[in-house]
Order: C-alpha cells, then structure tokens, then sequence
C-alpha cells in the first residue's frame, strides 16, 4: 500500500512539473510581421506561439527581393530575450515602422498635392413669394376693397 501511495505521489509530482514548463509559455503568442515572397504584399500579421517564433521564425530568411526575414518584436520566453530585424531599413520605412504599421509598408513618396478647386460662391437665391402669401394678400386686399364699397355706397 506505501509502494502504490508513492508511486501515485511520483507520478503526479512528475506530471505536475511537466505541466508548469509547458504552461510557462503556453498561450504566449507574440504578433509577428511573417515575410512572404511577394513584392506588393511582403509581410502579413501573424501571432504564433513565442515557441515557435524562437524555434522558427527567428531564422526565417527571404531573400528573394532583397526585403529581409520576419520582424519579431522584443519579448522575453524563458529569460531570455528575443527580436529580429526591427532596425532594418526598406524602402525608407524601419522595421519597427513596418510592426507598428499593421505589417504593411508605409508608402514614404511624396503624394502630390491637389490643385486646388477654386470657389464659386453661387448667386443669392431670388425671393418668390409663397402661393399662399400671395392668395392671403388678394383676400385681405378684397376686404379692404369691399369694406371701402360699402363705405362710400353705403350699402
């Protein structure tokens, strides 16, 4: 009975500490700038486990278009501390720019600026008057009409 109280006690102790060195970076992800192949799109935001930035894409290199691997933030796993190409330059743009711009490049050209519209300002808009002003005005002018009528005729 000692021997299978020990053994149980052994087997836990083992899967306990197994248990807390994985779950010291499990559920840590870090958001990487991934580099892709393409020239128009060379990076896409991705969030891998820290374990799999430090086992693989640490060493992930393109070098097809000359615009570098992936961009990994700094983070610490494990005690030590990890980053990649945050001081490289493309195009203008450093890495740490790329990140912090959602992993797209920030077009550093020049927009050209508009010319500008000129303003017309539109003529002031003529008084019509309203359908009923106008039918209240021939009332009232015809009241006046018939009430003078009445007055000089006597009626």
């Amino acid at each position: 009975m000692l021997k299978t109280i020990l053994l149980c006690a052994a087997v836990i102790a083992a899967l306990s500490a197994g248990t807390f060195a994985q779950a010291e970076s499990a559920g840590f992800h870090v958001t990487i700038c991934h580099r892709t192949g393409s020239a128009t799109n060379p990076y896409i935001m991705i969030s891998p486990d820290a374990e799999g930035v430090v086992s693989g894409h640490l060493d992930h290199d393109q070098v097809g278009n000359g615009l570098g691997g992936d961009i990994i933030p700094v983070f610490v796993l494990h005690g030590v501390t990890y980053s990649k190409n945050l001081g490289i330059t493309i195009g203008g743009v450093s890495g740490a720019d790329i990140l912090a711009n959602g992993c797209h490049v920030p077009n550093r050209t020049p927009t050209p600026t508009p010319t500008p519209i000129p303003h017309i300002t539109p003529p002031p808009p003529t008084a019509v008057p309203e359908p009923m002003t106008i039918v209240l005005f021939g009332i009232g002018l015809a009241s006046v009409g018939f009430a003078a009528r009445k007055r000089l005729l006597g009626r």
